[in-house]
């Protein structure tokens, strides 16, 4: 064999380090720009069948999300403890979009960078979806822009960039995912409505043919249907502050205000209590709810303040060809 030369030596040094050079390249070329697959993230994923959602945070607090019975809540689910009731829509929303993940945005597929893309270790969130073909866990991300976010199945190494979705449609907070409305009752399926308050009661019903009766009503002073429509859509609806999560029956001995709405296939009574002292809101418990919840004075004013004399002073509408009603 021939004696290496420093010539020779140089020249294989050369040949390594551009060996080196180019194996560097590829390994953190622009990975935005290759694409490995196409398609959903969630291959054949049926949001409808999932059955429990857990969210967890970097901070390591996590909330849980059952559906019971077609109903979600808030998790955990005690036996003989009712459950809070979680917000249906919102959380309908968060798994629509986690569906509507798509493979085309490729953002690295080095594990070395999940960490620094916070799906890794480190994580903004962590969703793991329970489904009957097994748990689903997805990480959501840092957010290079307020249009994008990295996002990664698990145990996948490739990381996509994901638009309309954020980390906040995914709290961790249990008062971000507990149904606010408390009270919501189709006006046009009541039947009979009874409201007692400081004001005095207010008792209606429909008779045979439909039309609304009131009790005490004089013969000569017909119900406008447009208040009666107006009185229903005030007292059918209730939007609530917060749950008391220790309190499944009033404290109060006596409410303020007592409604009750009667439907063909249910009867619901809703109590307002006195504010408790020292705080700007009022306690209520509806019969159809497992908690007592709180609701401020705004949301609960027309429950104490609606009267009989909203009906009867409400002018009809006039007849064509007449004047107004008197």
């Amino acid at each position: 064999m021939g004696k290496s030369t420093p010539a020779r030596r140089n020249t294989i040094l050369c040949l390594l380090l551009v060996a080196q050079l180019g194996l560097i390249a590829f390994m953190f070329r622009p990975a935005t720009k290759a694409v490995v697959g196409i398609g959903p993230l969630l291959k054949d994923f049926k949001a409808d069948l999932v059955s429990a959602v857990t969210i967890t945070d970097e901070k390591g607090p996590a909330i849980s999300l059952v559906k019971v019975a077609d109903n979600w809540v808030i998790g955990p689910v005690t036996a003989g403890r009712p459950a809070l009731p979680a917000n249906p829509e919102k959380l309908t929303a968060l798994l629509a979009k986690l569906a509507a993940l798509q493979r085309d945005r490729l953002a690295t597929r080095t594990p070395a960078s999940h960490n620094r893309l916070k799906v890794g270790q480190v994580f903004a969130r962590r969703l793991s979806l329970t489904t009957p073909r097994g748990d689903i866990t997805i990480l959501l991300g840092s957010a290079p822009n307020y249009k994008n976010i990295h996002v990664r199945l698990e145990p996948e190494n490739e990381v996509y960039l994901a638009q309309d979705l954020s980390t906040w449609e995914a709290p961790v907070e249990k008062t971000a995912w507990w149904r606010t409305d408390y009270l919501k009752v189709a006006p046009e399926s009541v039947t009979a409505l009874t409201l007692h308050n400081p004001k005095g009661t207010v008792s209606l019903a429909r008779d045979e043919t439909g039309a609304w009766k009131m009790a005490g009503q004089p013969a000569d002073r017909p119900l406008p249907a447009d208040a009666i429509q107006t009185f229903l859509t005030d007292l059918c609806n209730l939007t609530i502050l917060q749950y008391q999560e220790d309190a499944t029956r009033p404290a109060w001995d006596k409410p303020i205000a007592t409604l009750t709405l009667t439907t063909a296939t249910e009867t619901i009574t809703l109590e307002v209590g006195p504010k408790d002292k020292g705080k700007d809101e009022y306690p209520v418990k509806s019969s159809a709810a497992p908690f007592v919840a709180t609701a401020s004075p705004f949301a609960v004013k027309d429950l104490l303040n609606h009267q009989a004399g909203d009906l009867l002073q409400a002018k009809t509408a006039a007849a064509p060809g007449q004047g107004p009603a008197r």
